[in-house]
């Protein structure tokens, strides 16, 4: 149960939910595909593609890093426009405190030449090393000190610019809607439920139970049904919705089908799919509790200033079609 453990344990499990899905999905954006993937992908690939491709037209050499670049989709954009344009020598780094995520990152081809995974609280670089520190959707699970060390490695001239997340933007209220249907599947209780139903249902297939005992276990899997879907009723299109709806259809294809699995397949699918259920709503948590409000974006312009990065814009970007903003953008310069 995620309301028993402590801080750090949170940390760390919420820590491992990513480091498996960078794992699984290593060619997708996780903080994006997370939510509603394709939805919001397209749309910041063509915000980066303007921005970086300005910022490399400006120099003929650039040392680029993405700070908490998960699957490092950043920095692969812009190794793909230097190559395209032909007129900048790019070096690319990347860093993420996931191993997992720097794995990913190195393998997706084109991108970073070099990477490095380390805790954007205490980047391993020294002073200046960079032209260009971009991230997305990544220092501000590190707190305000990713920010400042992100400003610290920022050289002379250089630019830093970042995609954050938004406290009641468009990701963030998609990413509440996601933990409310994955809390109130998790209240239902009706993964244990399966799984009881189950094993009942395996004995009275072997003639070790009668068949009526599966009567009043099938109703409460019913009504648990019935409480998700009360969830799910009204609420918009999301991953969270998508991954019930199919949960609950394949749960009755399996149980429907059970006698043609072999011994333990169906308990292990089971038990798969609860601890997947456990590790989006880490997830979704995660986003939620490292996205800013107006007021810390403000102060992070000022950890900037300090930083003597002199020229500090905030903006926000929309990536939904109703016009919301999902981010905040956060760009300096070094003078």
């Amino acid at each position: 149960m995620i309301g028993a453990m402590t801080g750090t344990e949170h940390k760390r499990a919420a820590d491992a939910a990513w480091a498996d899905y960078w794992e699984q999905d290593g060619g997708a954006e996780a903080s994006v595909q997370a939510v509603r993937g394709d939805h919001h992908a397209e749309r910041l690939t063509v915000f980066w593609k303007n921005a970086l491709r300005a910022a490399l037209q400006r120099r003929s050499a650039v040392r680029l890093l993405d700070a908490a670049c998960g699957t490092g989709i950043v920095g692969r954009t812009a190794a793909e426009l230097a190559e395209e344009m032909g007129t900048c020598d790019l070096t690319g780094h990347c860093t993420d405190y996931s191993h997992a995520a720097v794995r990913a990152a190195m393998s997706a081809g084109s991108g970073p030449r070099l990477a490095t995974a380390a805790d954007a609280r205490a980047l391993p670089y020294e002073d200046g090393s960079f032209d260009l520190v971009v991230s997305q959707f990544g220092l501000e699970y590190a707190g305000d000190d990713g920010f400042r060390e992100a400003a610290r490695v920022v050289a002379a001239h250089g630019q830093f610019l970042a995609v954050i997340h938004m406290i009641d933007g468009g990701i963030h209220e998609e990413c509440s809607g996601n933990l409310r249907i994955l809390d109130a599947i998790e209240q239902s209780g009706l993964m244990r439920m399966y799984g009881r139903v189950l094993e009942l249902a395996e004995r009275v297939d072997a003639g070790r139970a009668a068949p009526g005992a599966l009567s009043r276990p099938t109703r409460l899997i019913e009504a648990a049904r019935l409480r998700v879907c009360e969830a799910l009723s009204g609420a918009p299109p999301g991953a969270a919705a998508d991954h019930a709806l199919r949960l609950m259809a394949d749960w009755t294809q399996l149980f429907e089908r059970r006698g043609h699995y072999g011994a333990g397949v169906a308990q292990a699918w089971i038990s798969a799919q609860a601890a997947e259920l456990d590790a989006f709503a880490r997830r979704m948590r995660s986003m939620l509790a490292a996205a800013r409000d107006l007021d810390s974006i403000n102060a992070l312009s000022e950890v900037f200033r300090g930083a003597g990065l002199s020229t500090v814009e905030v903006d926000t970007l929309v990536l939904g079609d109703a016009g919301q903003p999902a981010a905040w953008v956060m760009s300096a310069s070094a003078p």
